[in-house]
């Protein structure tokens, strides 16, 4: 039997044994209450102590002895665990939604890089190209199992938030069809804890969810290729023109890079997409993330949909915490001829509290809102914020 129905069957099945007990008279002449398992306590008493029938000792809850009190505190302890449950199930269902919405942004990811890769011509290897479309059915088909499960995992949620004000007898009932749909959907009989579903497989230059996507190369680690930068260095220092407050801005620099193994070879040693950022800091306690996105792709703004005002972009830090940021303004993208490349610009302002978990942690990961879809990458700069706001305001 699941762990999840086991707290509301041990309720259900209390007014049984409740039933079963037994007033008996011990050997030193006291009354004690004897339960079905051999477990007893003392009758009338302050003392709440349960004792097993091998002398163990339990703390429990007194049940009232009135038989309309009984069923009232029953009917509330049953509740009690039905909407337990039903917040289990609720956090489930979650998970398989968003283990379905990877499994959906991993498909559009391949499909992307398919057009992507045959939209270069003649030049592409055809066994590329077939792989892409063996991955492309693979995709297909990991999405419509996650939205099948994601389902199962909706209508069982319902069915315990409904649960939680039935009564007894109903619920008693609809336990049983909950079982049954657990057992459908998890398809086994072992004890589950509250868990995360497998998560989808993910891939492809636009929608990489999954670290092992991308290469570990990072530019800012080659010293051949990108000297080290100074320790710090201001691009502006002095009264912004048109605010007439105090600005500094941070020198731009690589955030991150990404690109599908797929696709190095068509692109002569060049990242697929690069990151680059800086603070600003103006008078008044005002702070700015400013990003610059070049994607190495004629298609890019198909692909992407450009930067809408208002999406969110979500840093993720190894401590577990999170910031999540507002870009400011929109951009559709500028396309580069020569580079055969499009740029997209974001600008995120970054509160005092963002600002020292920013300061204070290490970035792990970022989620970055495109009008097309969410990206996922990966990041190796893990000092790239507190760099650059010691760089602002500790010198």
């Amino acid at each position: 039997m699941n762990s999840y129905f086991i707290p509301v069957l041990i309720l259900l099945l209390l007014p049984v044994l409740s039933e079963a007990q037994e007033i008996r008279t011990n050997e030193k002449g006291e009354k004690i209450i004897v339960y079905q398992d051999g477990s007893w306590r003392y009758f009338n008493s302050n003392d709440d102590t349960l004792f097993g029938s091998d002398g163990t000792v339990y703390e429990q809850e007194l049940i009232p002895t009135d038989p309309k009190e009984r069923e009232a505190y029953m009917e509330e302890k049953d509740k009690e665990g039905a909407m337990l449950l039903a917040n289990q199930a609720s956090l489930e269902a979650g998970r398989y939604e968003d283990a379905y919405d990877r499994a959906r942004q991993a498909r559009m990811a391949v499909a992307a890089e398919l057009a992507e890769l045959k939209g270069l011509g003649n030049s592409v290897d055809p066994q590329a190209v077939k792989d892409l479309e063996s991955d492309l059915a693979e995709a297909l088909k990991n999405e419509e199992t996650a939205k099948t499960e994601m389902d199962k995992a909706s209508d069982l949620a319902m069915l315990t938030e409904e649960m939680i004000e039935m009564n007894r007898k109903k619920r008693a009932k609809a336990l049983e069809r909950y079982e049954t749909m657990y057992n459908g959907l998890y398809g086994t009989e072992e004890p589950v804890v509250v868990s995360q579903p497998k998560p989808a497989p993910t891939g492809g230059p636009v929608r990489a969810t999954d670290a092992s996507a991308f290469t570990a190369y990072d530019p800012e680690l080659d010293v051949m290729v990108n000297p080290p930068d100074p320790d710090c260095f201001l691009t502006f220092d002095g009264v912004d023109e048109f605010s007439g407050k105090k600005r500094r801005d941070t020198q731009m620099k690589v955030f991150f890079t990404a690109t599908r193994d797929e696709l190095r070879p068509y692109l002569n040693g060049k990242e697929y997409v690069v990151c680059k950022g800086q603070l600003t800091s103006l008078s008044g306690g005002l702070l700015f993330l400013s990003l610059e996105f070049t994607i190495a792709s004629k298609t890019a703004q198909q692909s992407f949909g450009g930067l809408q005002k208002g999406s969110l972009m979500t840093i993720k830090l190894l401590n577990g915490e999170s910031v999540r940021m507002q870009n400011s303004k929109s951009d559709y993208g500028t396309y580069n001829a020569v580079e055969e490349s499009f740029t997209f610009r974001g600008q995120y302002m970054i509160d005092p509290g963002m600002e020292k978990m920013l300061r204070d942690g290490e970035v792990d990961k970022i989620r970055v809102n495109w009008g097309a879809g969410y990206e996922d990458y990966e990041l190796y700069e893990l000092d790239f914020f507190s760099d650059m706001l010691r760089c602002l305001f500790d010198d």
